[in-house]
């Protein structure tokens, strides 16, 4: 995947995970935010792939539902 690929797929991703900012270093993705809108708490999440940064993304979402955040 080229650079403006991987920036075109950050960019499609910021609109799919609103309230997290989504960027990639090297080979590791990352998602600043807070799954909770208001909140004051921002959390970093990282993974070295894209797919897992979903799925953790995913997984955050559902433990801030269950109120375990």
């Amino acid at each position: 995947m080229t650079r403006q690929e991987q920036a075109e797929l950050a960019e499609l991703l910021r609109h799919s995970w609103p309230g997290w900012t989504i960027w990639r270093t090297g080979r590791t993705w990352y998602a600043t935010g807070c799954a909770v809108p208001g909140c004051r708490s921002r959390r970093t999440l990282h993974a070295l792939g894209l797919i897992r940064l979903c799925e953790r993304l995913r997984e955050e979402k559902a433990r801030t539902r269950k109120g375990t955040a």
